[in-house]
């Protein structure tokens, strides 16, 4: 199973999530049906977090170097269904203009998934 799980050093500590992108991984961008941008991205775990809670979160693209970069949670998608995986969709805040193009650039090789806000 893949699921990504968050690191903690300290109860007061951000979560802290590792993402591995792929063509061909559970996790992936997301953008809303009237974006271009990606505005996150969905990691699957099982780690509850609350909606708004401020996260770190490190994205490892193929050929492209690694995306570390502040998120909030933005939705939770729990599921029974054994065809979904339960996670968080972790939309960025403040990204660099390199990173927002590395993002774009792996989104080339793979849709991001719809998020209907």
């Amino acid at each position: 199973m893949e699921l990504m799980t968050a690191s903690s050093e300290c109860e007061s500590a951000k979560p802290t999530f590792d993402v591995g992108l792929s063509l061909k991984s559970q996790a992936n961008l997301y953008r809303g049906f009237d974006s271009e941008v990606p505005l996150g991205v969905f990691v699957p775990t099982w780690s509850a977090h609350a909606v708004g809670t401020r996260v770190s979160v490190t994205i490892d693209l193929p050929n492209a170097p690694r995306v570390a970069a502040d998120a909030v949670v933005h939705w939770v998608r729990e599921t029974s269904r054994e065809s979904m995986w339960p996670g968080l969709g972790l939309a960025f805040v403040d990204l660099t203009d390199e990173q927002r193009l590395a993002l774009l650039d792996f989104c080339e090789q793979r849709s991001p998934m719809f998020y209907d806000f």
